[in-house]
């Protein structure tokens, strides 16, 4: 009897040497213990009244109640020495001495372990604080004190009707239910741990063994290759946290992820892979991924592929290999010209790739390059007159080769058309003797020059680049005028004529 409660934590309240039996009850209330007539919980003592048994009266200690079935199990030894334990009726006890620690009691009643994961259901008392909700401990792989791994679960103060009733004057709230991460993997037993309130015997109320998956994710990388300074990857990835939802996948090229002078890129699952589901239901049908990308870098080169974890875990190496990138072709190069070959018309160059890139451009004449023509448009100069033009059109694009390609050339560069807002008129004296001048005006453009062609009475009678004509006796009597030629170099002349004078007087 001493050695039960002295291994449950309970102090000691009875005078040694003092009284028998009969006297506990009394002893115990003087101490300022709870004594009842009922309503017996693990960890009380039992007593009997000489009137009850007979005698010096008897005490046991109480191992477990069972309230629905009105009965108490105990442990006693008699004066003889020999120890036993019996079931006896709770009507047939003359007290119970609730003593200040009792020793929380409790269950067990599931146990199930997840990814990376166990989840526990049960309920815990303490009939020290009886409607108090107390805490409860895990520990898995070994019981406490044996390297198990620890895990506090709280207080157990989940609703649990059932409890209440079966333990009347403890309340409802002594469930407990929750899930716990654990680093521990496969078979393991989980032990559960009733925390004594204030102190004392910490007791076992259940244990289990569970079956923990890994939470990291899971896949593997079924192709990888390089399309044209590409990165092309499929396969597949799940992950039990997320189930059937999709997971991100990263794709890290030169080196593995956090190394330095990587490229990166990502993608998720959702391609239907109805192969994963046979084998991982959970996954679903679609934890297939495919998927293609750009990247700067090139010749062998290692890749590797990660699932993204969801919930508890890390990321997973699914994946690795080894691609030779190199620059692809563009699937469309062409250029071509548009606009008239005429000096002084604008000609357009268009570049015509797949996909787009950019471009660079350089226009030539009979084939060689002209000096500072490196837009996409070019006017025609005068020196073009009579050649051809043709262009260059060089495309870059990562992951694509470098590509110049060259126009048709146009036909032969036209003369330009003038346009010319001046009429030439004469000035000066209608006489014998006398000086007419032809006034050209003006007009814009390099490369002009002004021929001029004097008429009498519709004879040439001088030509030149002179502006001026000194009448002679020849003209008497006769009407003169003047043909203006507006040359430009690259350019069709214009020709203008004025008005003829009056008749040369003499």
């Amino acid at each position: 009897m001493a050695y039960r409660m002295q291994q449950n934590g309970i102090g000691q309240f009875i005078t040694p040497g003092v009284g028998n039996a009969t006297s506990w009850g009394s002893q115990a209330a003087a101490k300022g213990l709870s004594v009842s007539k009922d309503n017996p919980a693990v960890g009380d003592v039992a007593w009997w009244s000489s009137a009850a048994i007979g005698g010096e009266g008897h005490v046991a200690y109480v191992e477990s109640v069972n309230s629905a079935a009105g009965t108490f199990v105990v442990s006693e030894d008699n004066y003889g020495g020999d120890f036993d334990w019996r079931t006896y009726r709770i009507s047939e006890v003359s007290g119970f001495i609730h003593v200040g620690n009792a020793t929380p009691f409790g269950a067990l009643d599931s146990a199930k372990g997840g990814a990376g994961e166990i989840t526990v259901k049960g309920w815990a008392i303490d009939r020290s604080v009886p409607t108090t909700p107390i805490r409860v401990h895990a520990y898995v792989g070994a019981p406490a004190g044996s390297g198990g791994e620890g895990h506090d679960l709280g207080t157990a103060s989940v609703e649990r009707n059932d409890v209440g009733q079966a333990y009347s004057g403890t309340g409802n709230n002594h469930g407990y239910s929750t899930t716990f991460t654990t680093n521990l993997r496969g078979t393991q037993t989980v032990y559960l741990y009733a925390i004594n309130q204030p102190t004392g015997h910490n007791p076992l109320i259940g244990q289990a063994t569970v079956t923990i998956s890994s939470p990291d994710p899971i896949g593997n990388l079924d192709d990888l290759d390089s399309p044209g300074g590409k990165v092309h990857v499929r396969g597949w990835a799940a992950d039990a946290s997320s189930g059937s939802s999709s997971i991100a996948i990263h794709v890290y090229v030169g080196a593995p992820a956090g190394s330095a002078g990587t490229d990166s890129s990502s993608g998720t699952t959702g391609i239907s892979r109805p192969d994963v589901a046979k084998l991982y239901p959970w996954a679903g049908t679609k934890a297939g991924y495919d998927f293609t990308f750009k990247t700067t870098k090139r010749g062998a080169q290692p890749v590797y592929v990660y699932a993204i974890n969801v919930g508890q875990g890390g990321n997973k190496l699914i994946g690795q290999g080894t691609v030779t990138i190199a620059d692809g072709p563009f699937t469309k190069a062409s250029a071509t010209i548009s606009g008239t070959a005429r000096v002084g018309k604008k000609l357009t160059a268009k570049a015509v790739f797949s996909p787009s890139a950019s471009y660079t451009y350089r226009w030539y004449r009979n084939g060689t390059a002209i000096t500072r023509a490196t837009k996409s448009t070019y006017t025609v100069t005068p020196k073009d007159y009579n050649t051809k033009i043709t262009v260059k059109v060089k495309a870059t694009l990562t992951g694509y080769t470098t590509t110049t390609v060259a126009s048709k050339a146009t036909a032969k560069v036209a003369l330009g058309t003038q346009t010319v807002s001046s009429t030439p008129h004469i000035t000066g004296t209608t006489r014998v003797g006398k000086k007419l001048t032809v006034h050209t005006g003006t007009w814009s453009g390099s490369g002009k020059s002004i021929a001029v062609t004097w008429y009498r009475d519709g004879k040439k009678v001088k030509s030149g680049t002179s502006k001026t004509y000194t009448l002679s006796s020849k003209d008497k009597a006769a009407k003169i005028k003047a043909k203006v030629s507006y040359k430009r170099t690259g350019y069709k002349t214009v020709f203008k004529s004025t008005a003829a004078t009056a008749k040369i007087a003499s």
